[in-house]
């Protein structure tokens, strides 16, 4: 794999920024030291969130800061023919915005050099085709002009995300793999292993095919089909357009009767408050638009915004509880508070863009066994306690301040747990999401 463009060094000198935006070479040696701690809000800022098309390249990088300094303008990354970005430790830390690692991919970036990633970052960039590594040696190697194999390029990931990337991401991915959707659960060779609660939940969604394995284990990729796929108006209009990219007029959408579409992210946008630095109405407009298209064209079931009044049919997460998700299922949606569904005794996680396109289009997503924190609740709730103090008790443990918990799934048990009815219960589930 060539790298024909340029490469970027994110330093902690402005300067060097700049010199680098006016087309002067730079040495590693040169640009260091990098910046650490590049945030997802810094890639792209909220202001360049309306948009969801090939204009995103043009907002790449813009909230980028040093030294009390932003460097990168409106269309700097996009017009500076970089194929590479160079940065420091936890890169795309913070929000998990997928619009992020889509921006640079659209600018033309096709590799990231960091010391380290941020993990939703770096998953999102996989399933867009992007690839990253921590392996600084490449440098020389691309300033060489050599045509890098690709293996080079995978080296430490395992066999599904290498998949992933060489077929050019999820959404190819996808359509690469000869499986039956419908063959899930019952694995009879696994019914004899303990398992956690959720490891059973994921075990009868999981797909069946040529090379299972005979046991399952944390940080296993596997591939589930979800009972129930949802996703709100922030992402759809990004979503039909990854989708249209991908498949143009012939998109069919799997099992469209267990696709549940919300808008609701946006009841409050028409206030003067909201506007006040900017008018994000036209934007956001196009973002709606987008949405309600999608929605009709392909006959969904949404809940929508009231007539005549503020707000909405609901919030998706809660009408997905209330209404929809069942105990035992396994449910994906793009909202960050998917947790919030398994009060029910639901398995139900947030996925990005790409990752529920593509669930749309082959009606599965993947998914890493999760290692499971077991929680049991002992003695009785005094008067006056509630499910947030429990929550709020958990947080502050330093296990968990430590990042002890990130990346996995909480289980609670135990006589107090029994007790809770499903508001408490959904207070438990959302605030350790």
């Amino acid at each position: 794999m060539k790298f024909p463009g340029r490469v970027l060094f994110l330093c902690m000198d402005p300067q060097k920024i700049t010199k680098q935006l006016e087309n002067k070479p730079m040495s590693l040696a040169e640009a260091l030291p990098l910046r650490d701690d590049i945030s997802t809000d810094e890639i792209t800022p909220i202001s360049s969130l309306i948009h969801f098309d090939d204009q995103l390249a043009q907002y790449a990088h813009t909230g980028f800061e040093t030294m009390g300094e932003n460097p990168i303008h409106v269309g700097a990354l996009a017009s500076g023919d970089f194929s590479v970005i160079v940065a420091g430790k936890r890169y795309g830390k913070g929000s998990s915005r997928e619009h992020s690692p889509l921006s640079e991919r659209r600018a033309g970036v096709t590799l990231i050099i960091a010391e380290s990633f941020e993990r939703l970052y770096q998953q999102n960039a996989d399933n867009l085709g992007l690839f990253t590594s921590t392996d600084f040696s490449l440098l020389d190697r691309i300033f060489a002009g050599e045509d890098i194999p690709i293996d080079d390029l995978l080296k430490g990931r395992d066999k599904q995300t290498s998949d992933i990337l060489r077929a050019g991401g999820l959404i190819e991915y996808g359509r690469t793999l000869d499986i039956n959707v419908n063959a899930v659960g019952n694995l009879a060779s696994l019914s004899h292993v303990p398992m956690t609660y959720v490891e059973k939940i994921i075990l009868q969604h999981m797909l069946q095919f040529h090379d299972q394995q005979e046991k399952i284990f944390p940080g296993m990729p596997v591939l589930v089909k979800p009972a129930w796929r949802y996703f709100h108006d922030i992402y759809t209009a990004m979503c039909g357009q990854l989708l249209h990219d991908a498949f143009g007029s012939n998109l069919s959408l799997h099992q469209p009767e267990t696709i549940i579409s919300f808008e609701d992210h946006y009841s409050y946008a028409h206030r003067p408050e909201v506007n006040f630095t900017e008018d994000r109405l036209l934007g956001i407009g196009r973002m709606s638009s987008g949405h309600r298209r999608f929605v009709q064209e392909n006959r969904l079931k949404d809940y929508g915004y009231l007539e005549q009044e503020e707000g909405s049919e609901g919030i998706s997460h809660a009408v997905m509880t209330e209404t929809h998700i069942l105990p035992g299922q396994l449910a994906v949606g793009t909202d960050s508070h998917t947790p919030h569904c398994g009060a029910l005794g639901a398995f139900a996680y947030g996925v990005g863009s790409t990752e529920i396109s593509n669930a749309l289009v082959t009606g599965f997503t993947r998914l890493k066994i999760p290692e499971v924190i077991r929680v049991d609740l002992q003695g009785y709730l005094p008067c006056g306690v509630m499910a947030k103090d429990i929550v709020l008790h958990i947080l502050a443990d330093p296990f968990i301040q430590d990042g002890g918990g990130i990346g996995k799934v909480f289980e609670f048990s135990g006589p107090v747990a029994e007790t809770l009815g499903t508001d408490e219960r959904a207070t438990l589930t959302n605030m350790t999401a």
